[in-house]
């Protein structure tokens, strides 16, 4: 394997390294398929896969470097599983793509990648993290599909392209049966951008609604460290307990004083971020009694991110988003479901599974937190129980900052809400049902404490919250029915 094999393995391996983790380049997704599915195609067996997988393997260590929260053998131990899922697409295709019948054959990968996509996002505890549909943030137009399949068809529709062009290429771009097939491809995504072009051009105008804030003013004033600490119930490394609780008042005023200014404003609805306010068991009645008179005094509602932690021999934190409505009652609480996994999962008590809504003249509002919404299925009943809006709060690391919040702006096209997203050490946003972003801030700009903009206070109903994630079952019966056919075929069946 020398010289033109190599280098086209080579800048597989790049574009796939670009096209995942911290680097999320468009054009790169597209692009990586079609190199490494041209190497694996034109190679002897052994020499394709393995080469596949090096490339596949050498890129993900490159690029998850600070996204995923391990190191040393564990990190790399990690990667490798995953790999080896991300082998399987390939090694299916170069199994039972030659015996499919021309243009039909381009269909085999994008199947299998989508179904492997879904189904470890499914059953694995990182839910859809590995998705290479969320490369295609900021294309407005693709983006709309997901309002139909989810994300799963933006996944098909971008590994169809590299099957696609590589199936071209070695085929030789002089036959007519080879162009028919690869212009096929190309009205077939032409319709969809047009589509979801037309689908923008009918979208309610952006800025009307009610005025939502996200707000984050917590970060630059306490040590990731320490708060981590006082969240272990460990206050011994910051202090004393005494020390510990007048750190968190510090914040509960800090977050109560920002609140009051957006709503002094002209925010009707207020987030805080997730485990924005920590708070001891005994203390937590009084820090939502005063969030209610808050509330009830300018007449608005508060979700608060609360970490509630109880201390002694059966430590417990319990992460949740308490809504506060108009009369300052609470009008619900709710547990994250998803704790992730490791150490918040090993000492959270994690929520029944239902997202809670709230009717209100500002909207139905729905909340979930942080890593709940890296699982679509689960976060579809917003889209079932009829919610105009979603509010999450949630807390990231600079590393994954841009990416999480790209991810959770999929979950409001996919369900016709609308988002409002509070992240500590990460991205505030607000989302509109067609995924065009209103405000948008972060923690490492100066002076940037919220993202304040009006949100549409009635959201869409789309295919994906009446169907969820039909096109990838499909996907997934597709890619057992090849490998049945092609089970049966070997052994002289058919």
């Amino acid at each position: 394997m020398i010289g033109w094999p190599l280098l086209v393995l080579v800048i597989g391996c790049a574009l796939a390294a670009l096209s995942s983790g911290r680097w999320q380049f468009s054009i790169a997704a597209w692009l990586a398929p079609a190199f490494l599915l041209y190497f694996s195609r034109s190679q002897e067996l052994p020499i394709a896969l393995v080469g596949v997988f090096v490339a596949l393997f050498a890129a993900a260590v490159v690029s998850n470097r600070g996204i995923m929260p391990l190191q040393g053998v564990a990190y790399v131990a990690a990667i490798a599983g995953l790999m080896v899922l991300a082998l399987l697409p390939f090694a299916l295709d170069r199994f039972l793509a030659p015996d499919l019948p021309g243009f039909v054959a381009t269909l085999l990968f994008p199947a299998a990648w989508t179904a492997v996509e879904f189904v470890g996002g499914r059953l694995g505890p990182f839910g859809s993290w590995n998705s290479v549909a969320y490369t295609q943030y900021g294309n407005l137009p693709l983006v709309q599909l997901a309002s139909v399949t989810g994300i799963w068809g933006i996944t098909f529709v971008v590994a169809w392209f590299g099957s696609a062009v590589s199936w071209a290429i070695l085929g030789g771009l002089a036959s007519s049966t080879v162009l028919l097939g690869l212009g096929a491809y190309f009205v077939v995504l032409s319709l969809l951008m047009l589509s979801g072009g037309f689908r923008l051009a009918l979208a309610r105008r952006p800025g009307i609604g009610v005025r939502v804030a996200a707000i984050e003013p917590t970060g630059r004033r306490i040590d990731p460290g320490e708060l981590m600490a006082i969240l272990a119930s460990a206050p011994t490394t910051v202090g004393d307990h005494a020390n510990a609780r007048r750190t968190l008042a510090n914040l509960h005023d800090l977050l109560l004083a920002t609140s009051e200014r957006e709503i002094l404003a002209g925010a009707t609805i207020v987030v805080w971020p997730e485990a924005g306010a920590p708070v001891f068991a005994a203390d937590e009645a009084a820090l939502i009694e005063r969030a209610g008179v808050l509330a009830r005094d300018h007449g608005i509602q508060l979700l608060m991110g609360i970490a509630t932690i109880h201390t002694g021999p059966q430590f417990r934190l319990e992460n949740k988003a308490v809504l506060i409505d108009r009369s300052g009652e609470v009008a619900f609480t709710y547990l994250k479901t998803r704790p992730v996994p490791g150490w918040e999962a090993q000492v959270s008590v994690a929520g029944d599974g239902r997202i809670p809504v709230h009717g209100s003249p500002s909207g139905r509002l729905a909340a979930a937190i942080c890593f709940d919404l890296d699982f679509p299925a689960f976060i579809r009943q917003v889209a079932r129980s009829r919610a105009d809006l979603l509010l999450a709060p949630a807390s990231d690391w600079p590393e994954i900052g841009n990416l999480h919040h790209a991810m959770a702006s999929f979950r409001a096209v996919e369900n016709g809400v609308s988002l409002v997203r509070a992240a500590r050490w990460g991205v505030l946003a607000v989302v509109d049902p067609y995924g065009r972003i209103a405000a948008r801030t972060d923690h490492r700009s100066a002076g940037a404490d919220a993202a304040v903009a009006f949100a549409p206070a009635e959201g869409l109903r789309t295919i994906y919250g009446r169907v969820g994630d039909a096109f990838a079952w499909l996907c997934v019966a597709a890619t057992v029915g090849a490998v049945g056919w092609g089970l049966l075929t070997a052994v002289g069946i058919i």
